[in-house]
């Protein structure tokens, strides 16, 4: 009589050594490594800006890049991938765990905040030296009709 045991699911490891590179001013590429076969794998890549509530997660099969074709310097994007073995080499339930992140771009801290323009200055100065002037005259033609 023949026993059948169960084998657990092989979970491929998670990508490393994510890369990103610039393909033009406006367009990167995410590129990482991993331990199995290309065509062993299917990725999912997810990214977001520091803008962005949520993931936008992007299917990737059999290939370790990712382009992204419209990105913004000012905003800080996160990304990160995932793989599992495609339906041709075993099972394709169970993902690896997430690769550790790499980040693109700049903060929307310091450097991505412009400073006041003259006119937002020029709007809310002039209006209020006018009203302190106004009641300043006031103040000292009161205080003379005494």
């Amino acid at each position: 009589m023949t026993t059948l045991t169960h084998i657990s699911p092989v979970i491929p490891w998670a990508p490393k050594n994510l890369t990103l590179h610039n393909l033009s001013e406006s367009q990167i590429e995410l590129r990482w490594s991993n331990t199995y076969l290309d065509h062993c794998l299917e990725h999912l890549v997810q990214y977001r800006s520091d803008r962005d509530h949520s993931w936008t997660e992007q299917s990737v099969d059999q290939r370790r890049s990712f382009s992204l074709p419209s990105v913004d310097g000012r905003k800080l994007y996160t990304f990160r991938v995932r793989s599992r073995h495609n339906p041709l080499c075993g099972s394709a339930q169970h993902w690896s765990e997430w690769s550790h992140p790499i980040h693109w771009g700049s903060h929307t801290s310091k450097e991505s905040i412009e400073p006041p323009s003259l006119f937002a200055l020029e709007a809310v100065l002039i209006p209020l030296g006018s009203m302190g002037l106004i009641i300043s005259l006031i103040c000292v033609y009161c205080w003379l009709e005494r």
